[in-house]
Parts: structure tokens; C-alpha cells; sequence
């Protein structure tokens, strides 16, 4: 099965803007996830069939460890 990671930083931005297009990606077969840190609209993209994985983003964060913590939890999604 083909996977599809979508990665943001507010789930409310994917509903508004990208849930046609996972949800087309999902009828299509593909197995979609998303990464994005708590927010609203977690559950309505998880009722379409998309997996939602809670990463840890911060538009305020500018220092090489948050850079690494963000980086290795999408590696992580990735090998899933």
C-alpha cells in the first residue's frame, strides 16, 4: 500500500486547506497519515480515515534540539 505523510503545524489548517486531498488520497488507496501537534480538528480528519500522529512543533522554536526532536519523530512516521 502506497503511504502519504501530510505535516503541519495546526491540524485546523489541514482541515480548511488539505482534507479534500487526503480524503481523495484515501479513496484512492492510500494509506495517509498526518503529523501535527494538538489541536482542534484532530477527530474530524481521524473520522475521514487518516492516521494522526502528535509531533512536537512549535512556530517559535528556533534552537538545533527542537529542529532534531521535530526531525526524528517525522524519520519515525516514516519507517511506520
Amino acid at each position: 500500500m502506497v503511504k502519504l505523510l501530510f505535516v503541519v503545524n495546526n491540524p485546523e489548517f489541514f482541515v480548511s486547506h488539505r482534507l479534500a486531498i487526503g480524503r481523495a488520497a484515501v479513496q484512492a488507496g492510500y494509506q495517509v497519515f498526518l503529523a501535527c501537534p494538538e489541536g482542534a480538528g484532530i477527530d474530524q480528519i481521524r473520522s475521514e480515515g487518516i492516521s494522526v500522529r502528535i509531533i512536537p512543533v512549535s512556530r517559535s522554536a528556533h534552537g538545533w534540539y527542537a529542529q532534531y526532536r521535530f526531525m526524528r519523530s517525522v524519520l519515525s512516521i516514516c519507517r511506520e
